[in-house]
């Protein structure tokens, strides 16, 4: 049975979204005008298709109010973005491109130790194109909808298994709080980057 905490996480993930949004639309206009309206459903629709089972509630309540949200310095990737990012690593995946790369060894086994997984959505990418996911084949130690960061170099890695509500709220905290500094300019942010992924 889903605790009452689980079953809010829509509705929180939506008002986290729309946290962030003000934010930007406040200190960052100029991203804030990347800002997508929301998701198409056919969208959304053709993403759970390719992946063969339901998007989690609160990454369709996220989209439902913008088709993208960045991640500090990483781009926000939108329903039918993150359908083609994953259709990519799919194929590499597939053709065996990454049978020998190498993958970060984990201390406490939440994530697959493999370099990529078909359960994984990109829901943000950087410059170098690395992704902040959401994995729906979690490890043993991992939650199904646990937010992970992969990396080009070394595959997937977390500090903790928190879905994307609670990410979406510690990134509108630490946005609000003035404790870091968001640098609208380069791109960047000076702050801790897996407390965001740290268990709650």
């Amino acid at each position: 049975m889903a605790s009452l905490k689980d079953s809010d996480r829509p509705q929180r993930a939506a008002a986290a979204t729309r946290r962030v949004a003000a934010w930007l639309q406040k200190h960052a206009p100029e991203a804030a005008a990347e800002l997508s309206p929301p998701a198409d459903p056919a969208a959304v629709e053709a993403l759970a298709k390719a992946l063969r089972k339901p998007l989690p509630a609160e990454l369709v309540a996220m989209w439902a109010v913008h088709d993208g949200l960045p991640i500090f310095e990483y781009a926000g990737l939108g329903a039918a973005a993150a359908k083609k990012r994953r259709a990519g690593l799919e194929t590499l995946r597939k053709k065996g491109t990454f049978a020998d790369h190498e993958v970060f060894e984990q201390n406490v086994p939440r994530i697959k130790p493999v370099k990529w997984h078909a359960a994984w959505i990109p829901i943000a990418q950087d410059g170098c194109g690395n992704f902040y996911c959401i994995d729906l084949a979690p490890g043993p130690a991992g939650r199904v909808g646990q937010v992970i960061k992969w990396e080009v170099a070394g595959g997937p890695f977390a500090s903790g298994s928190s879905d994307l509500a609670t990410v979406l709220e510690r990134y509108a905290d630490a946005l609000e709080s003035g404790d870091h500094t968001y640098l609208v300019d380069s791109g960047t942010y000076d702050g801790p980057y897996l407390d965001l992924l740290a268990d709650p």
